[in-house]
């Protein structure tokens, strides 16, 4: 300790924090609690993520209302049969083992879901494209009699020029609105997706 110095910062000039030293303390006493944590990738823009809040979705939803249309969120999701989410009671010191087939396989599903709990999906195999993504907003307007306003993330199956071609051709019954990047949390759908690895988890 420098003499003087602020007893709370070591040599370095760095803070300590101050959490009791007695590691086995319950951590309830320090004010903390157990908790699956929200990941939230570092490239994200906070502006960004608060202007598309407060002002872009904003005007989509009165679009949507002046125009009679549905919002719906569309993403992807993929669930594997190796997944090894999750926690089992076992006795003290004995580690439990999880037996299961050695083949991998994966369920792949392309979904959308509303803010009054509409909710479309299609189960398919083989990796998302645009060849088979634009069958999914097809069949959306098949189901509903109204325009449809989706919304994705900026992937490049999304972005991609068969894409923006068929919602052009559609009359107006088909609109594209695009997340800001690296902002899952901005769409309800993976919202669904992040709950349902919380219960495996």
């Amino acid at each position: 300790m420098v003499p003087g110095a602020d007893p709370g910062h070591d040599q370095a000039g760095l803070r300590e924090e101050r959490f009791p030293r007695d590691h086995g303390a319950d951590p309830g006493e320090a004010g903390m609690s157990l908790q699956r944590p929200l990941y939230r990738a570092w490239k994200q823009d906070p502006g960004r993520v608060e202007k598309r809040k407060r002002g872009e979705y904003p005007a989509i939803r009165a679009r949507a209302a002046a125009a009679g249309a549905v919002i719906l969120f569309a993403d992807e999701a993929s669930v594997r049969t190796d997944c090894h989410a999750g926690t089992t009671w076992a006795p003290v010191g004995c580690t439990p083992v999880v037996t299961g087939p050695a083949v991998r396989h994966a369920v792949k599903m392309v979904s959308a879901v509303g803010q009054r709990g509409e909710c479309s999906f299609e189960v398919h195999e083989g990796s998302m494209n645009a060849e088979r993504f634009t069958g999914f907003p097809e069949k959306l307007l098949h189901d509903f009699d109204r325009p449809v306003f989706l919304v994705v993330d900026g992937s490049s199956v999304h972005k991609a020029r068969k894409v923006r071609d068929f919602a052009a051709g559609t009359q107006g019954r088909l609109e594209l609105f695009f997340l800001p990047p690296y902002s899952p949390e901005l769409n309800p759908g993976r919202m669904g997706e992040q709950e349902r690895q919380a219960r495996q988890g």
